[in-house]
């Protein structure tokens, strides 16, 4: 394949959400690294800086807000991608009413604290049986989620908020791009990455829809590593 893959967390996620389909590929054969976005402040930073820490072509796998980067990814240096992964995110330009909605987020974690914008957001991001299937894994992305704190959770906000509309950019991607949605993701819906795929007239793709909540690759690693890695296999 000689590319890398890159994969690349979202909203006030760090490598913990990766960690176990970094292990899973590895074993599998596969250069995998983990990006850090945490510390640009915009979504074009963000591609660039993952551009940056990779010195050969790269295969982006960009999780939530890290799909936007993926994406972006793309447009900087469409030369370098060999493969794209698109996992419960989107490619929409700012909704209306979405600014304030926004601001009001980044309000309670401000004021309250990051433990109470947290207990308030992430349930509704997972499988309804998860916490309970699985309260370790549940408290430990918690507690990572957590540990993001308010600057990097404003800054990333910020960013999604003046993020670049890249619905054109679906047209013109020709790189071979997998689009994986949880079907329990209320968040970034299976319809949503169906109509990604429908407008990436281009690129050869395939869309795969697990049992999941937002949170897919933390919540299946082990399903979704052996989904990718017979994606990788057709390279």
């Amino acid at each position: 394949m000689g590319s890398t893959v890159v994969l690349i967390p979202g909203l006030i996620c760090n490598e913990l959400a990766w960690d176990d389909v970094a292990n899973l590929l590895s074993d599998m054969g596969v250069d995998v690294v983990i990006a850090d976005v945490s510390e640009p402040n915009t979504i074009t930073a963000m591609a660039q800086s993952v551009l940056d820490s990779v010195s050969d072509d790269l295969i982006p796998l960009g999780h939530s807000m890290g799909g936007r980067v993926a994406l972006e990814m793309v447009r900087l240096a469409p030369e370098r991608i060999k493969g794209l992964g698109l996992i419960a995110t989107g490619a929409h330009p700012l909704a209306e009413g979405e600014t304030e909605k926004r601001e009001s987020v980044i309000e309670l974690a401000n004021e309250q604290g990051m433990h109470v914008l947290v207990e308030k957001w992430l349930p509704p991001m997972v499988a309804k049986g998860f916490p309970e299937e699985e309260p370790v894994r549940y408290k430990n992305l918690f507690d990572s989620c957590v540990s993001a704190g308010e600057e990097q959770h404003e800054r990333q906000i910020r960013a999604l908020v003046n993020r670049p509309n890249a619905v054109p950019l679906l047209a013109e991607i020709n790189t071979p791009t997998i689009l994986i949605a949880g079907e329990e993701d209320a968040w970034s819906t299976p319809q949503q990455h169906a109509d990604m795929e429908s407008k990436m007239v281009k690129a050869q793709t395939k869309l795969v829809v697990l049992n999941t909540g937002h949170f897919v690759q933390y919540e299946a690693p082990e399903l979704f590593a052996q989904t990718i890695s017979g994606w990788l296999d057709t390279l």
